[in-house]
Parts: structure tokens; C-alpha cells; sequence
């Protein structure tokens, strides 16, 4: 079995300095000593996608690290536009906070797409798939509409907030009916996981029953993993 795990960006471990950051903690021992493949943006942006458009990949121990260059056109709307000025305040429980632009939405769904079709480089027989956070919400459903038939977890490393805040997003319901792609949905609490399952009922009509949501897309599960950092006090 080999994980392709995929985030917005990767982390590289420096031999003499502490990891910094939760997602770098949890992530870099897992891909280090299970095998693991790390895809995430390189940083950059192109203005000329090519049909190969990994920047590099490169070992880390076991496993390895896949950066990809992102669609100029798209990013920013993707990045600082809905994931960061929108899905961000509002998965806060800060809706207030909310100013995203009429293109975003479209930028941020490109974005996932593309992602996806990038991971079709690693769609082996024995992949499992492992998404991380908000950036990211709709990459399942943008696999498997490229026939990606392999097992795909999503982990949400903030807050899922109450059902009433979620309406402040643009295009809630199409993210959250999208996510149902996921074979796994985790949070890190039960009040986050119990939130989304809320939403589910109340805003989508569909019966959860044993943490399990039933939809077009097949069989989603809930489920809490909490995480954190480990320090010496």
C-alpha cells in the first residue's frame, strides 16, 4: 500500500532545527518512515501547465516529497480569495471576517481539479489517498469524477463550526455535498464532527446513522482523530 498524502504546501524537515508547525509534525515522521508520497504546491505559479506538472520530487527518507507548479490564472483566487478570506473565517465561526470576490469560488474549485488530475501520476493499484484541510474540500469529488477508484480520506485540521455559520459561505451546499466523496472524514473533535453531521441532517436531508452519511457519491464515515504537538514541560 503506498499513501499519497496531498496538502496545500509541504514541509521540509531541517536536521537542526525543531519542526515547526502541526501539520509538518504529523506529516514529515509519517512520510519519512512509512513510504509516503507528499504532493503539495511548490510555491510557484505557471503560466503554462503542462501535462507532466510536477516541479519535483524528491526523497525524504522512505517516502518522498511532489511539489507541483499551480495555474497562475487560478491561485490567488484559490488561495487568498475563498480557501483563506471565506472558508477560513467562517470554519472560525467568524463570518464577519468573510470578503471573497464573484470569481473565487470558481478559482478554488479549478484549483481542486487540477490537483486531481495531477494525483492521476500516482493512481496505482495500491494507492490510498489521505487529503488534508480546508483547501481541499472538493479534490474527492474532482477524483472521482477521473474515475479515481481507490479508498480517499480528508482530514480537517480546523474547526467545523455550527450549521448556521456555514450558510455565510458561498456555494455551502455544493462544498459539503462534495465532501461526501471522502470514504473518511475526520475532525479533531466531537463537536466538530457532531456540527457537520447537523449540517448533513438539516441542510442536505440525509440520514446519518452509526456516523455513516449515505449519498449519491456512495458511503462517507465520520470520525474524530485528535492531534497535537508533543512537548518536553
Amino acid at each position: 500500500m503506498t499513501v499519497i498524502v496531498v496538502s496545500n504546501r509541504v514541509a521540509r524537515a531541517k536536521s537542526d532545527e525543531p519542526i515547526a508547525g502541526g501539520l509538518a509534525a504529523a506529516l514529515i515522521p509519517m512520510v519519512k518512515n512509512s513510504g509516503a508520497i507528499w504532493v503539495g504546491s511548490s510555491g510557484q505559479t505557471s503560466d503554462v501547465i503542462s501535462r507532466d506538472c510536477f516541479s519535483q520530487i524528491e526523497p525524504l527518507g522512505t517516502g518522498a516529497l511532489a511539489t507541483v507548479d499551480m495555474p497562475a490564472k487560478h491561485y490567488r483566487g484559490f488561495y487568498e480569495g475563498f480557501a483563506n478570506s471565506a472558508l477560513w473565517p467562517a470554519l472560525h465561526s467568524r463570518p464577519d471576517l468573510i470578503a471573497v470576490g464573484t470569481d473565487d469560488y470558481t478559482s478554488y474549485r479549478e484549483i481542486n481539479a487540477f490537483m486531481a488530475r495531477a494525483l492521476l501520476r500516482f493512481s496505482e493499484p495500491d494507492a490510498v489517498y489521505w487529503i488534508q484541510d480546508y483547501h481541499f474540500l472538493t479534490l474527492g469529488a474532482e477524483m472521482r469524477r477521473l474515475q479515481i477508484s481507490r479508498p480517499i480520506g480528508f482530514f480537517l485540521h480546523t474547526p467545523w463550526p455550527a450549521r448556521t455559520i456555514m450558510h455565510s459561505v458561498p456555494q455551502h451546499r455544493e462544498l459539503v455535498l462534495a465532501m461526501l466523496a471522502y470514504d473518511l472524514i475526520g475532525f479533531q473533535t466531537n463537536e466538530d464532527r457532531q456540527n457537520f453531521r447537523d449540517y448533513v441532517r438539516y441542510e442536505l436531508g440525509l440520514g446519518v446513522a452509526s456516523d455513516t452519511i449515505v449519498s449519491n457519491h456512495g458511503r462517507a464515515r465520520l470520525a474524530t482523530f485528535p492531534i497535537g504537538i508533543s512537548v518536553d514541560v
